[in-house]
């Protein structure tokens, strides 16, 4: 389809000069030049060249043939794709151009809401992406005989929504442990209690940067929903509860996916500095004792389970303490001899919270 003239260099043409074109040897048209744009791959075009001058041998003379390499007309397109359009807000998305007849080196031109946001590269990755944005791409072909040579592609809306992402944890308290990894039941007969999780930074100083409370059952079972800002991201695990030892996850653990598992009760390296309890039937859980601290009492806990906590559980012994209290380690209801027992035994181990 493209427009192509041809022009003869004549030599002794004389005072009058025709001119015969021929394509494949066939007589197409006459004049000075040939303009044409039906041509075809391999076809021939020659002139015969007819002149009055004098003392010629001969009055006319044929051209060279050119022999005409016609590239087929391409037509550019482009289509994007990405992994998903639904994604949670706060999550990157990753977009690719998928190019046809863009020869050797397209340029691309990406459009968020049709306001341009990158060009260059077949890729384009929104990193902070709002519900019903729309993104689309223009592909502009450098390949031979590309028409048109700037294409728009198809466009894709986003659906953002505010996931969250589920922390499915097991855990086990020693005092409420009744064996075969189950628990006593204080908030009802398949609850055992409410504990808070936290979420710390991988990184020193690690710090806190999310926090969860929910129940977890007499089986130690518990869900946690924290936001979708945690995808992507590693964090150590803490555990705390108003009558066990502060523990965290032996490692951070990565929040690759909208439900992370993590078992404490497995083994007792699940834990930072192997800081559990064995509980001597294949099952390992927190230490029981730290209720008090020795500046803001009962209630407050300053990670370690020494003399202070014993004295504040004494004490309770002596009023015959009732009721959801950190005294009672045993979860029964009743501050009482089983409760002293067990704190009198970890009391003399000493046990401090380990961290990173």
């Amino acid at each position: 389809g493209t427009s192509v003239t041809f022009t003869p260099t004549v030599t002794l043409g004389g005072t009058i000069t025709t001119f015969q074109w021929k394509k494949n040897n066939v007589n197409i048209a006459t004049g000075s030049s040939y303009t044409t744009n039906s041509l075809v791959n391999g076809d021939v075009i020659s002139c015969v060249v007819g002149s009055n001058e004098f003392y010629l041998t001969s009055t006319t003379a044929t051209s060279n043939s050119v022999i005409m390499t016609v590239n087929p007309l391409l037509t550019p397109s482009v289509t994007i794709s990405t992994a998903t359009n639904t994604v949670c807000s706060g999550t990157s998305l990753t977009f690719t151009a998928n190019p046809v007849n863009g020869g050797a080196s397209p340029a691309y031109q990406w459009k968020k809401n049709s306001i341009n946001v990158g060009s260059g590269l077949n890729s384009y990755t929104e990193s902070a992406p709002v519900n019903n944005d729309i993104i689309t791409c223009q592909l502009t072909s450098n390949a031979t005989c590309a028409s048109p040579t700037t294409v728009s592609a198809n466009s894709i809306t986003l659906n953002v929504t505010n996931c969250t992402v589920t922390l499915n944890l097991r855990l086990l308290i020693e005092g409420f442990y009744t064996g075969n990894g189950l628990m006593i039941g204080t908030l009802s007969p398949t609850v055992t209690d409410s504990v808070k999780i936290q979420l710390a930074l991988s990184t020193s100083p690690h710090t806190i940067v999310y926090s969860k409370t929910n129940v977890i059952s007499t089986s130690g079972n518990g869900s946690f929903e924290f936001p979708s800002a945690v995808l992507g991201g590693s964090y150590y695990i803490i555990i705390k509860h108003r009558s066990a030892m502060e523990t965290w996850s032996a490692q951070s653990v990565f929040f690759g996916s909208s439900s992370v598992s993590y078992d404490f009760t497995g083994a007792l390296n699940k834990a930072y500095g192997n800081n559990q309890n064995n509980l001597n039937d294949g099952y390992f859980g927190l230490w029981s004792g730290d209720i008090s601290d020795i500046v803001y009492g009962v209630g407050f806990q300053d990670g370690v389970i020494e003399s202070q906590d014993y004295s504040d559980l004494e004490n309770a012994l002596t009023v015959t303490l009732l009721g959801y209290k950190p005294e009672d380690l045993t979860g029964d209801g009743v501050v009482e001899s089983s409760d002293y027992s067990l704190m009198e035994g970890n009391v003399y181990y000493t046990k401090a919270v380990s961290r990173p």
